[in-house]
């Protein structure tokens, strides 16, 4: 019996002096036909992000590439799971969801929104 795909960091969206404490954790993991769809899908999304940082919720953004090329994992962190509504509805994810729906050789398989009640950080040194 195989094991769940191994997963390394491939790109993430983040600003340098970032201290703001994540609230909301948003997941998004895609089944794709291989490295280069993975890349193309992970390139597309980062291309129709904002320059200024876009919403003033969005804290960060991380892509994670399976080492077989057959998944990309995406997961945000934003302020609030408001902050994150309130994107959404203003349309802000439009682009970004067309790229998830419209790339071939890439499909959604599941998601997720999660409010965070702890975290673990650490310790400094």
């Amino acid at each position: 019996m195989a094991g769940p795909p191994r997963f390394r960091l491939h790109r993430s969206l983040t600003e340098p002096n970032e201290a703001r404490v994540p609230g909301c954790l948003i997941t998004a993991a895609f089944d794709t036909d291989g490295p280069e769809r993975q890349r193309h899908l992970v390139d597309g999304l980062i291309a129709v992000q904002p320059e200024d940082g876009g919403h003033p919720g969005a804290i960060s953004a991380h892509f994670m590439l399976s080492a077989d090329g057959s998944r990309v994992l995406l997961y945000t962190e934003w302020t609030t799971p408001e902050a994150h509504q309130e994107a959404a509805e203003a349309g802000d994810h439009d682009k970004a969801h067309a790229i998830m729906s419209d790339t071939p050789g890439v499909r959604l398989t599941h998601g997720g929104r999660y409010r965070l009640h702890r975290s673990l950080a650490m310790p400094q040194r």
